[in-house]
């Protein structure tokens, strides 16, 4: 609260399968020693999932770069990081494709979901974009299909464009129709002006 910045963090994961562990590396964005913004002591949990069970690990985050390895039995179907919410953070992470796939899908939580779709737009790949566009369709919660719509405007490609002329068709939630529309407005496109 008394320092500047905040934490911006980016992770990645890997996963060896010959020695069965799972790498985790974490890196604290905002450190700037010249503007005095440090490495926040972070503590949070990481989650994985596999063969349908989910594990809950501690960690602390409290330097510029880390790296934690973990013992797994296979590559993970789901991984999260700080899945309870338990601190304020800007993240970027892309733990795998097929993983952020199953996790815009199957997420029990809302920002689960949320950040799926975000990384897959951000991927500019044809089929995580139209993953997220079949995911639409079939969320429940107006609020993670607003923030798909959004993301999928910001994001400047074809797949994009067709599937969010496709949702302004479908959509009848209020609370979002502008929204919708308006991230649909981002493009000029026949398509969408039908």
């Amino acid at each position: 609260f008394f320092t500047a910045g905040y934490p911006s963090l980016k992770a990645a994961f890997n996963y060896d399968s010959k020695n069965k562990q799972g790498t985790f590396e974490f890196e604290q964005k905002q450190v700037d020693q010249e503007k005095n913004i440090p490495a926040f002591i972070l503590k949070t949990d990481i989650s994985w999932t596999i063969d349908g069970e989910s594990i809950l690990v501690p960690i602390k985050l409290d330097k510029e770069k880390q790296t934690f390895v973990f013992d797994m039995l296979s590559e993970p179907e789901q991984i999260r990081f700080d899945p309870e919410g338990k601190i304020l953070h800007k993240l970027e992470f892309n733990p795998g494709n097929s993983i952020l796939r199953k996790q815009l899908t199957d997420d029990p939580t809302v920002t689960g979901r949320i950040l799926a779709s975000r990384e897959l737009i951000k991927s500019g790949k044809r089929n995580n974009i139209q993953a997220v566009v079949d995911a639409y369709v079939d969320e429940p919660f107006w609020g993670v299909r607003q923030e798909m719509a959004e993301a999928l405007g910001d994001c400047n490609n074809e797949t994009a464009v067709r599937g969010l002329a496709r949702i302004i068709s479908i959509e009848q939630e209020p609370k979002i129709l502008g929204a919708v529309i308006q991230a649909a407005g981002e493009f000029r496109d026949k398509r969408i002006r039908e």
